[in-house]
């Protein structure tokens, strides 16, 4: 059996911060492997740039990383009743753990549904964002009503300023790898 973390975002682009986070849970939590999950359509984002753009970034981000991958999922967002099976039978047998921003966590009381489903078969392993802590985090898995108690670590992320829509403005090339970029220049993707 593996420990494998399973990390399902818009990732418009990856960064550094990102790939940073993915490294980090490995060694935290012990993974034999993270496994990047891109959206194809992602909730409430408009103007999201194309799947297959977003996916090879992915690709040239975590190339020099043998135990990181990307992969695409038939269904176009992660949630319970889809993208949860469709992760049990590939990777049957194995321990899940979502990576999560804790940005994320405060949108699990409203935005997500069939919570339960994801604390039964994944721990979890938050990133502490900028502008939160561990207490907060805390505190919103307290605030949950859900009949299965989550498992989860929360960790300090060494980049946790960073973030995609500065990247997008143009505003800090220096966040993502130089592969990453160079694939943005050749697209004319973002400014």
């Amino acid at each position: 059996m593996k420990r494998v973390g399973i990390y399902s975002g818009t990732f418009d682009p990856v960064h550094n911060g990102h790939v940073s986070f993915a490294l980090q849970a490995i060694d935290v939590a012990g993974l034999d492997e993270v496994v990047f999950l891109p959206e194809a359509t992602p909730r409430e984002k408009e103007g999201v740039t194309d799947i297959s753009h977003r996916f090879e970034l992915l690709k040239r981000s975590i190339g020099p990383f043998s135990n990181l991958s990307v992969r695409m999922l038939e269904v176009e967002q992660f949630c319970a009743d889809d993208a949860l099976p469709e992760l049990l039978d590939i990777f049957d047998g194995d321990e899940l753990w979502m990576l999560l921003g804790s940005d994320v966590v405060r949108t699990f009381s409203y935005r997500w549904k069939n919570l339960d489903a994801i604390f039964r078969d994944m721990a979890m392993i938050i990133a502490v964002r900028e502008g939160d802590n561990a207490k907060d985090i805390k505190k919103a898995f307290k605030n949950l009503h859900t009949k299965v108690k989550p498992r989860y670590a929360v960790i300090d992320s060494p980049l946790a300023d960073v973030n995609s829509t500065r990247i997008r403005r143009g505003q800090v090339v220096r966040d993502i790898s130089a592969e990453a970029l160079e694939y943005i220049q050749q697209h004319h993707l973002y400014k």
